[in-house]
């Protein structure tokens, strides 16, 4: 088991690179010089993801919002293979530590199922939650293009479809982040485990107490900081796997012995 961790490791420190190349790709898309976010955002795609209303979705209508329109487009575009890196950063660092705790619950073989499947159906999850946002989000581009009496009617439904989406994509990762924290805690890293708890924390603080723009931010900024906090927790996990460890089942003592 020990070459599938470290195998997942590696793995690890590979989407990390690809997760960080697409996040730079998508922070140096030229934004508008003046644009007016709606409910207090400061990141366009944020503010596009989470709309209440039609009206939320005013800074994409209209000639005179093409520059941010278009920002929306080029981001989007980009985006479509975001899921798989972070997805893969999720799930192999996830993963990693999931081989931790089979190898120290050995024995507990409905416990290494239990985790298996958690985990298969957490990443699955993740990803495509994704995927369907970007749909939402696509469809939503699409009907603001279109100004008609009839569409001001279903424009509404449209943005909530959006933010629905939005919000389940966003629950996912905290999942998968929450399962890698109770992970750490099963394999005796309560420290990592308890910052892996703060986006996590931050997640559940946006969603049910205060859906506003900062939260969300905040929430978007703590999930972005644990995602780069991943990589240094793989290579020393990496590197603690190379170091002489005892025998299974015999304890320090019995080894010294």
């Amino acid at each position: 088991m020990i070459w599938i961790q470290r195998g997942l490791l590696v793995l690890t420190l590979v989407f990390a690179a690809a997760t960080m190349w697409i996040a730079v790709e998508i922070r140096s898309v030229p934004v508008p010089e003046e644009f007016d976010l709606p409910n207090a955002f400061e990141t366009p795609i944020l503010a596009m993801e989470f709309p209440r209303d039609a009206e939320d979705l005013d800074f994409v209508r209209g000639l005179e919002n093409e520059d941010m329109r278009r920002h929306i487009f080029v981001v989007q575009y980009i985006d479509r293979y975001f899921p798989w890196a972070y997805g893969g950063l999720l799930a192999c660092f996830a993963g990693s530590i999931m081989i931790m705790v089979m190898r120290r619950f050995s024995r507990q073989k409905l416990l290494h199922v239990s985790l298996l499947i958690v985990w298969m159906v957490l990443t699955a999850s993740v990803i495509q939650g994704d995927l369907r946002e970007n749909a939402a989000i696509d469809r939503a581009l699409s009907a603001v293009l279109i100004d008609s009496a009839a569409l001001q009617a279903t424009l509404d439904t449209v943005a909530r479809s959006v933010a629905v989406h939005a919000w389940i994509k966003w629950s996912y990762i905290a999942m998968m982040i929450g399962l890698a924290s109770l992970l750490l805690i099963a394999s005796r890293q309560r420290t990592l485990a308890g910052l892996a708890l703060l986006p996590v924390i931050a997640t559940i603080y946006a969603a049910l107490i205060n859906s506003t723009g900062p939260a969300i931010e905040f929430m978007a900024q703590a999930i972005a900081v644990f995602f780069l906090a991943i990589p240094v927790m793989a290579v020393y996990f990496l590197v603690q796997s190379f170091r002489r460890t005892e025998p299974e089942n015999e304890s320090p003592r019995q080894v010294e012995t």
